[in-house]
């Protein structure tokens, strides 16, 4: 017979692990879960992680390099990795594809590290992405500046005869 603390253990763990029934017969619990993968913790090598977050085992070194992808080693050396560590480089690719350096993606693993669902709810990266918000925002300024300037000089030579056209006239095609 299964005591109350244990039932209360039993029930938490059901709660935790999304289990999607929870069932007792002659004595005996029965949880069944959504994803095994809860419980069995599934390692891979450099090799296997680059393959399967669409990048390079360099890269992957250099994370480790740069704080981001902290590797576990085995006893003869070789680096284990997890689905986290799966999740964190896919992050990682996520943002640097979107023109984030790779120092601002800290914040955003570090999140990730701390068993946050996604790296974007903690306020050191919501910061980074308002600091980068204002970087955009600076950027296309400066470009609506740009873009002024160049349909200003079109709307200056629109309708007149071109340099080339009087050059062509003047000195037997020479061009402008």
């Amino acid at each position: 017979m299964v005591n109350g603390p244990t039932r209360t253990r039993l029930r938490r763990l059901a709660r935790m692990y999304a289990a999607i029934s929870v069932s007792i017969s002659s004595g005996v619990w029965t949880l069944a879960f959504t994803s095994a993968s809860r419980f069995t913790v599934a390692y891979m090598r450099i090799g296997e992680l680059a393959d399967r977050a669409g990048t390079t085992t360099r890269s992957l070194r250099y994370y480790e390099e740069q704080g981001l992808l902290p590797a576990r080693r085995t006893a003869n050396g070789y680096r284990d990795y997890d689905e986290d560590d799966l999740r964190a480089v896919n992050e990682i690719r996520s943002l640097l594809a979107i023109g984030f350096a790779l120092e601002d993606t800290r914040p955003f693993v570090e999140c990730l590290r701390a068993g946050n669902p996604t790296g974007d709810v903690c306020p050191a990266s919501v910061a980074v992405y308002r600091r980068k918000l204002a970087e955009l925002d600076d950027c296309i300024e400066r470009l609506q500046a740009v873009r002024a300037q160049v349909a200003a000089a079109v709307d200056r030579n629109t309708g007149e005869e071109s340099c080339c056209k009087k050059s062509r006239t003047r000195t037997s095609g020479t061009g402008c």
